[in-house]
C-alpha cells in the first residue's frame, strides 16, 4: 500500500506529494518498529499494541490522503508526464512538433524523464554486459585449450600409428 501511495505522490500536486511522503515514512517506521517488537517476542505488550494502533491510523490517513491527492490533481487540470516511456515519448514528440504551444513544461519534463530512464537502463545493463563479455572470453579460452589438447592427442596418436606401422618394417630390415 505504501509503495502505491508513494507512486501517487510522484504524480500529485507538490503539497499533497510532500504530505504523502511524510505519512508513508511515518507508517513505514511504525511497521518496522512493530516488526522488531514482534521479532523480540514483545508483540503482545501494550507498547506493541499502541504502535499497531498508530500504524493502523497512519494507514487510514494515507488512504484518505491518496484519495484527496487524486481528486485535487483531477480538478486542477495540470497535466503530468505519462507513467510509461512510450507515453512520455509521445508527449515529447507532440512538444517537439509544436514548440509554440504552451504545454507548461510537460514536453521538456517528459524528455528529461525519458533520458533519466535511459540512464537507469544503462546502470543496470552495463555491468551485465561486462559480465557477459567476461564469460564469453572465458569460454573462448577453454575452447582454445580444448582444441590444443585435441591437436596434441591427434598428433600423438598419429605418431603412435606411424611408429606401429614402421615397427614391423624396421624389425624385418634388422633381421634380414
Amino acid at each position: 500500500m505504501l509503495e502505491s501511495a508513494l507512486k501517487v505522490s510522484e504524480r500529485s500536486l507538490p503539497s499533497d506529494a510532500e504530505h504523502l511522503r511524510r505519512l508513508c515514512g511515518d507508517a513505514s517506521s511504525m511497521a518496522d518498529t512493530l516488526a522488531e517488537l514482534r521479532r523480540d517476542g514483545e508483540g503482545a505488550k501494550p507498547q506493541a499494541e499502541a504502535v499497531a494502533r498508530g500504524a493502523e491510523a497512519r494507514a487510514a490517513e494515507v488512504a484518505a490522503t491518496v484519495r484527496q491527492a487524486v481528486g485535487r490533481v483531477e480538478r486542477s487540470g495540470v497535466q503530468q508526464p505519462a507513467p510509461t516511456v512510450a507515453g512520455r515519448l509521445e508527449q515529447a514528440r507532440r512538444w517537439l512538433e509544436q514548440p509554440g504551444v504552451d504545454d507548461r513544461g510537460l514536453g521538456r519534463q517528459a524528455i528529461q524523464l525519458v533520458v533519466e530512464e535511459g540512464y537507469k537502463v544503462r546502470r543496470v545493463l552495463f555491468p551485465s554486459l561486462l559480465l557477459l563479455l567476461l564469460l564469453i572470453m572465458i569460454m573462448v579460452f577453454f575452447v582454445a585449450v580444448f582444441v590444443v589438447i585435441v591437436v596434441i592427442v591427434v598428433v600423438v596418436a598419429a605418431a603412435a600409428v606411424v611408429a606401429a606401422a614402421a615397427s614391423p618394417l624396421l624389425l624385418y630390415r634388422f633381421i634380414a
